[in-house]
């Protein structure tokens, strides 16, 4: 999508889907067959063999909502693209709603158990889901579903680039088997319920950063298609900024009323409940580093560094708090275990920081932190502009027309370009800007391997140019009427409309 190219874009969307729908069946039946084998290699099993049974109803009435899981995952940044804020909104209500009251009623009206607890997930999960692919229903979307756009041949591709995502997946699986045993091992069976209470607040709390990393992700891969490396920084920062205004104090607030959010869980003061305290107050240490880690990972994924992301996965996931957590158990017994939550990702933060000041691209600080510079897209030039007000688009079509002959452009295509450039902004500010609210456009232009790119980008009034062009050129009774959208539509090699971020976007290639 950040490089125009919709059809593409939509035929990876139908294969994602499909694919993502065929793989949840097999896994819901590999979970329902196999549910024994799955509890009892997870922990449910020896000293831990009396939690076999409520294991196994959990893990069945769960599955049958992973459906619903992975097409959350699936669906959410897509949904995000389109810039319909308000069904991801509703969704997450929906969600949480529906997990919290079917809990109650399983609690207080059903009593069927972890079972009715793994049902009341399952059903969340699907409406939340649901919910997300009305809002893909909807007018004006860029992204659609065909069974005619599914080709398994961009799956290769798919699967490297997705790979940071499985890393991920792969070794939270592992983490809790880890976890669970070496808690099992220094604390026993009230070390797990420590862990458990830990586990629920670490759902709770780290669902603020997971959706900055999320973001981060989505908008980058968006950005860096558009070789747009100052966008970057200001994303950057911005994400940083918000660990700190929001991280940080949701961080302080689990550290400070710990003992209080235990006592929900555990009413009585036992050694169970002191132990869930430090856990969780080791957690909320901890809190801002696994977001600062999780936008890395994001980060890099986004940006087409796959192996780094991948690596930082692992290590993230899985090997810091292994190497962390086998130490530190090993000389301070289930207090190390604790700590170790926390050491592994301020451990793993601080690797990040120094690797990037060391091996980072570029001479600045802030372009060592995003290894990446101006200078990788080298052979592409640039020419920005934001026009913010009636008046800042005159002589813009001269400004465009000297970039392009000065970056070796033929006349004609530099002409095109000019024309292109004033036809499109002056269409947007004279009916765009008309409504006394603060708008902007942002436009580029890139010129690489002699091939002209137009981007232009507007927060006015939803408006596809190329489809109002389409139905009203055969009813015009003017042939001078809308000749600015005709000459572009005919005279450049392909013109591509989109409503990511909320957002008019139009691509022109030349």
């Amino acid at each position: 999508m950040g490089r125009g190219e919709k059809e593409n874009a939509n035929k990876v969307f139908s294969t994602v889907v499909f694919v993502s729908l065929l793989a949840s069946v097999i896994i819901t039946i590999i979970f329902i067959l196999f549910a024994i084998p799955i509890s009892s290699l997870f922990g449910a099993s020896g000293q831990a063999a009396d939690l076999l049974d409520g294991t196994v109803d959990y893990l069945v009435s769960c599955s049958i909502g992973t459906v619903g899981m992975i097409m959350y995952k699936v669906l959410s940044p897509i949904v995000q693209l389109e810039g319909k804020r308000m069904y991801i909104r509703i969704a997450t209500i929906v969600l949480a709603t529906l997990n919290i009251a079917g809990d109650l009623l399983n609690m207080y009206v059903f009593d069927r158990g972890l079972f009715g607890v793994g049902l009341a997930t399952a059903i969340s999960t699907i409406a939340a889901t649901a919910v997300l692919a009305v809002a893909l229903m909807t007018p004006r979307i860029s992204f659609i579903f065909s069974f005619k756009l599914i080709d398994f041949s961009v799956l290769p591709e798919l699967l490297y680039k997705g790979s940071p995502k499985a890393v991920r997946r792969g070794f939270n699986s592992l983490r809790p088997l880890f976890m669970n045993r070496l808690t099992m091992v220094a604390a026993g069976s009230m070390g797990i319920a420590a862990l458990s209470v830990q586990g629920n607040m670490r759902a709770f709390s780290g669902a603020v950063g997971a959706g900055i990393a999320t973001t981060m992700l989505t908008i980058a891969g968006v950005i860096y298609a558009e070789e747009d490396v100052d966008s970057l920084k200001t994303l950057f920062i911005e994400a940083l900024k918000k660990i700190g205004t929001i991280i940080l104090p949701i961080s302080t607030f689990l550290f400070v009323l710990a003992p209080f959010l235990v006592s929900l869980y555990m009413p009585e003061q036992t050694e169970a409940a002191k132990m869930a305290v430090f856990a969780v107050r080791s957690y909320s240490l901890a809190l801002p580093f696994v977001a600062f880690n999780e936008v890395y990972i994001n980060y890099f994924q986004g940006t087409g560094k796959t192996r780094a992301s991948n690596i930082l996965s692992a290590f993230s996931r899985f090997g810091s708090i292994f190497i962390c957590g086998l130490v530190l158990q090993a000389i301070f017994g289930i207090t190390g275990v604790w700590a170790a939550i926390f050491l592994s990702e301020a451990l793993l933060s601080l690797g990040i920081v120094l690797y990037a000041l060391l091996y980072g691209k570029g001479r600045k600080i802030s372009e060592r932190m995003l290894f990446i510079d101006n200078s990788q897209f080298k052979n592409t030039k640039f020419y920005d502009t934001v026009i913010s007000q009636k008046g800042e688009e005159a002589g813009l079509s001269e400004k465009v027309a000297r970039f392009c002959l000065e970056n070796g452009v033929d006349k004609r295509r530099s002409n095109l370009a000019s024309l292109f450039c004033e036809e499109l902004c002056s269409n947007i500010v004279d009916y765009g800007f008309s409504d006394g609210r603060p708008h902007t456009i942002d436009l580029r232009v890139s010129i690489s391997d002699e091939e002209v790119r137009i981007r232009m980008r507007d927060n006015c009034t939803p408006f596809n140019p190329k489809k109002w062009y389409e139905m009203n050129s055969l009813s015009a009774k003017d042939p001078a009427a809308n000749i600015g959208i005709r000459i572009v539509s005919k005279m450049s090699k392909s013109f591509e409309y989109t409503t990511t971020f909320r957002m008019n976007n139009v691509i022109i290639v030349i």
